[in-house]
């Protein structure tokens, strides 16, 4: 028998999921577990998790645990190490990347013809064009941070609204092609801050990522710049971030990732930040995400029962 055992995070599988995984072959059996102990009941005679809702309490204890698929794109929550340690391979779900490029460049363009004041008139019944022409901006040249799955798809966005970008390669491997005009290794990024119109940062969280936005970055943006925000919180020095905002040192930034899973407190001071659109954590959020994540593991379950190679898998040493 071939147990896989299901953690997705809202619990439920779809009855047409379960009935098609068990179609793939004839010794499959689904387990879902909608809590933590019943993925501890099934976990030791699993040979595959999908979800990682408990995963850090089942690992120990999946002593045939061969492949771990992921439901996000991120990976930095999850023990990966200690998964390669154990010849487990883990694979990645990015098939929200395009909505979360869309997203970012969404939030981007908000910033930049200045549609939160704009709605925020409306609201007040007035007719706010006076004035506008001279604080709306005409970006030209953009900066990506990460070259990944959704750093890439913002970079053909942008580039196809007709800005010069610039992308800053941070995996380990040589980049691959890529639609921007400059693809940066090591620090050149950093070089022409001060020429940038928007910076969108896309990184992932590890050991060279962590505060890579830092106070020194954010004081090289020009004062017109924008900052938005669809990587790891932790990669960006939010408390410099929040002071430049406040002080005209750049025009405008969005943020939609916070610490945590948790809402933003209300006691949170970014809610007060001037020019800073808070976005909750929406960017991978649209409604067949469900579907669509279940047709892919589908499709990978297929390929593993097949002996044919996973998609989306995290090589060890990884760094995008």
């Amino acid at each position: 028998m071939k147990r896989i055992l299901l953690m997705y995070s809202n619990g439920s599988p779809s009855t047409r999921h379960i009935a098609n995984l068990r179609t793939l072959a004839p010794d499959l059996e689904p387990s879902v577990a909608k809590s933590e102990i019943e993925a501890l009941q099934f976990a030791p005679e699993a040979k595959a998790i999908i979800g990682q809702r408990f995963l850090a309490q089942v690992v120990p204890i999946a002593r045939t645990l061969e492949w771990v698929q992921s439901s996000g794109g991120g990976y930095d929550h999850i023990p990966f190490q200690r998964l390669a340690d154990q010849g487990v391979r883990l694979c990645r779900f990015t098939g929200p990347s395009q909505v979360v490029a869309q997203h970012a460049v969404a939030l981007f363009l908000a910033l930049a013809r200045g549609i939160p004041g704009i709605v925020a008139a409306q609201g007040e019944k007035k007719w706010a064009r006076d004035g506008l022409w001279a604080v709306l901006s005409a970006p030209r040249r953009a900066l990506v941070l990460g070259n990944g799955s959704i750093g890439a798809r913002v970079v053909t966005a942008l580039a196809a609204l007709g800005l010069e970008v610039d992308v800053l390669h941070g995996g380990s491997n040589p980049p691959e092609a890529s639609e921007a005009n400059r693809v940066h290794v090591g620090n050149s990024w950093m070089e022409d801050l001060d020429q940038i119109d928007v910076v969108v940062n896309c990184l992932p969280l590890n050991e060279g990522t962590r505060g890579i936005v830092s106070s020194e970055v954010i004081s090289l943006l020009r004062p017109g710049a924008f900052f938005v925000n669809v990587g790891r919180f932790e990669t960006v020095d939010v408390e410099s971030l929040v002071g430049a905002l406040k002080s005209g040192g750049i025009a405008g930034a969005a943020l939609d990732v916070f610490p945590g899973r948790d809402a933003l407190s209300s006691e949170s001071s970014l809610w007060n930040t001037p020019n800073l659109i808070i976005s909750p954590y929406v960017a991978s959020l649209y409604c067949s995400r469900g579907e669509d994540f279940e047709r892919f593991v589908e499709s990978q379950v297929e390929r593993w029962v097949r002996g044919e190679p996973l998609l989306d898998l995290i090589e060890p040493g990884r760094q995008k």
